[in-house]
């Protein structure tokens, strides 16, 4: 009996992330023929993948992992006129094999070997060992492996301690740093450091040197192969980030241009806008421009304070009538902050004056804003226009009281005269 196989392709398929430990596969095509003839039914086979050694580095059933050593299992194959295919690495519910993963060709010169067994001339070796091409290897560039020691890195075959980075691109390492250059001239640099704790992630991108980085203590940094955003959390203490700058970052977040978000930004500590933070929450040295509202449970210190009130932005004006009487109706107040039951807020404890939010609304409802919260406020500015009519109209009423006076002080002239002119003649 003779038996002979010809291996017709060989392709590898990738399941999974490029950064995970996962199963990997190999897609093998042949063709297997029994004294001269192509065999046609069920097909028992065995496969090893051996080193150069010829020590077996993968069998279809984990199996004896020795020099030439024979797996202990068959997988059922079905054969067309001599033909197969098969997924070496295969598992449920096609197939029972041990999956292959990327370890297996961590070195080169890897060779597929097959038993057949036909149910009629037992198991037989079918020759010769198929040399697998490159295709297999190229799933090692994601990874990255790590002696005992934590010293020497690996990327496929290559010893990262015996690399320098170079124009084409290689990964370097100096002890436990791990440096990736994906393009030439330092165009693009990865750097990976203490990899066993939170790591230190550095990023450089741009022509001939360092246009941009990204130094960061990262406390979680998870992965993007399911479209879930990055998250980078710059842990209390940790690294830098730089961004838009040709020098390294000088605080935890050093943004050298313009910051734009679509959500919240978000500060434990003090921020300093123009210059560095005082010890108020937010320090401005510089302008304010806002179309929107400004929110703060404690003081707005500023050299002067502008509002929006071009004629050209405005319609419908007219008077502001009765502004004596409203003025009147308002009822101006001392009061103390509930601090203790609001602490998030962080009132303190001095006297304050002021009006209740909900009766300046009843008389003066423009000068009274609903918070997102359902909580009212007084924008005490907008109480101003009603002061300066009511100065107006007091002194209309003045001026009107003046000419009574007046007029009333003539009268009396008159009439002392008149008085005087009556008594003169009496008298004579």
């Amino acid at each position: 009996m003779k038996m002979r196989m010809l291996c017709a392709a060989v392709c590898w398929v990738v399941s999974g992330g490029a950064f995970a430990e996962v199963p990997q596969q190999i897609n093998h095509q042949g063709v297997v023929k029994v004294n001269g003839q192509p065999f046609t039914g069920t097909g028992k086979f065995k496969f090893a993948i051996l080193n150069a050694s010829g020590v077996n580095v993968w069998t279809n059933d984990g199996t004896n992992l020795v020099l030439n050593g024979v797996p202990s299992t068959f997988e059922d194959v079905t054969v067309t006129d001599g033909v197969y295919s098969v997924v070496l690495g295969g598992t449920s519910p096609d197939y029972t094999m041990t999956p292959i993963v990327h370890t297996v060709f961590n070195e080169s010169d890897r060779r597929l070997r097959i038993w057949f067994n036909d149910a009629i001339n037992g198991v037989q070796q079918l020759a010769p060992d198929h040399a697998l091409t490159s295709t297999p290897y190229a799933n090692q560039s994601p990874h990255v492996f790590v002696n005992e020691s934590g010293t020497n890195f690996r990327i496929g075959t290559a010893r990262f301690n015996d690399l320098t980075p170079a124009a084409t691109g290689m990964i370097a390492s100096d002890g436990q740093n791990l440096e990736l250059y994906p393009g030439h001239d330092n165009v693009g640099v990865v750097r990976v450091r203490d990899l066993g704790s939170p790591a230190s992630l550095q990023f450089n991108v741009g022509p001939n040197g360092w246009n941009g980085e990204m130094w960061a203590h990262i406390n979680a940094f998870s992965d993007i192969t399911n479209g879930t955003p990055t998250t980078l959390n710059i842990a209390e203490n940790g690294g830098r980030v730089a961004l838009g700058l040709h020098e390294a970052p000088q605080d935890t977040l050093h943004v050298g241009g313009n910051i734009r978000t679509n959500n919240n930004i978000i500060a434990s500590g003090n921020v300093g806008i123009g210059a560095n933070p005082t010890s108020d929450k937010l320090s401005v040295f510089g302008n304010i421009f806002t179309s929107g509202s400004i929110s703060a449970s404690g003081n707005i210190s500023a050299v002067g304070m502008c509002c929006s009130s071009d004629l050209r932005f405005k319609r419908d004006i007219t008077p502001i009538g009765s502004a004596i009487a409203k003025i009147l109706s308002i009822r101006g107040v001392n009061y103390h902050w509930r601090a203790e039951e609001f602490p998030e807020r962080q009132f303190n404890d001095r006297l304050q004056v002021g009006f209740v939010a909900q009766e300046l609304g009843e008389v003066l409802p423009e000068a009274v804003v609903e918070l997102k919260d359902g909580t009212m406020a007084v924008d005490y500015d907008r109480v101003a226009p009603l002061l300066v009519e009511g100065v107006k109209d007091l002194h209309m009423v003045i001026e009107e009281q003046r000419c009574e006076i007046d007029a009333l002080r003539d009268e009396l002239k008159e009439l002392r005269r008149a008085v005087l002119e009556r008594g003169g003649v009496s008298g004579n």
